[in-house]
């Protein structure tokens, strides 16, 4: 009896070492693949950090741009594309992922997704803007006009807009139009030194008035 009482422990204990071993081996795989930043499921929203919601494109978008703040372009690049896996059409993840490109001097493919914006959004300004920067870039400047007058036809007045607009036309040798879009300019921002001597030179006539507010504002 004896023996058979040892037998049916030994028995009992490789059992409880086997469910145990088992129960070990399924935790340390929940460590391993444990996803730290789950994905939200396309058809849902997600809150992020508010009492309000957002869509899935725009939450990946979102932490797209936090990754290029923190020079994580991959990383970048992956939440932009999981943004348009969702919404092919979703007008600031193909910005953004252009603007990404465009920033790295990847002018080919940062082209490619500002024109796709375009295409899908053909008044979102901020993309004929970034168009117009990024063939100014590549020395296409008839491009990089044509590009940034169909902004100004909408009374796009970005700053950064206003002061690239100003130093196309110079390169084209439209001074007047260069005037024009450098005094719309200092007058959304008043603190552009650099523009009022640029202004002194294309006008002379004036070039006193200017240099004296560019030099109140270097001081």
């Amino acid at each position: 009896a004896a023996a058979i009482v040892k037998k049916i422990f030994r028995v009992v204990r490789a059992v409880i070492i086997g469910v145990a071993s088992i129960i070990f081996i399924l935790f340390l795989i929940g460590i391993f693949l444990v996803d730290e930043d789950p994905a939200p499921a396309a058809e849902e929203t997600v809150a992020i950090n508010t009492e309000q919601t957002v869509s899935p494109a725009e939450y990946f978008t979102e932490k797209g741009n936090t990754a290029m703040n923190n020079k994580l372009t991959d990383s970048a690049h992956y939440y932009y594309d999981e943004a348009l896996r969702i919404d092919p059409e979703y007008v600031y993840a193909l910005y953004d992922k252009g603007l990404a490109y465009i920033q790295s001097n990847d002018f080919s493919r940062g082209n490619a997704l500002a024109r796709r914006c375009l295409r899908y959004h053909p008044d979102y300004d901020q993309a004929w803007w970034l168009l117009g920067y990024s063939y100014d870039k590549m020395n296409y400047t008839d491009s990089a006009l044509y590009c940034l007058e169909t902004a100004k036809d909408h009374d796009f007045l970005d700053p950064n807009f206003l002061e690239l607009l100003g130093e196309v036309y110079e390169k084209k040798g439209r001074g007047s139009d260069a005037i024009e879009a450098y005094h719309k300019l200092i007058t959304i921002d008043t603190t552009k030194a650099d523009i009022y001597r640029k202004l002194a030179v294309l006008d002379p006539v004036h070039a006193s008035e200017y240099l004296k507010k560019a030099e109140a504002l270097g001081k």
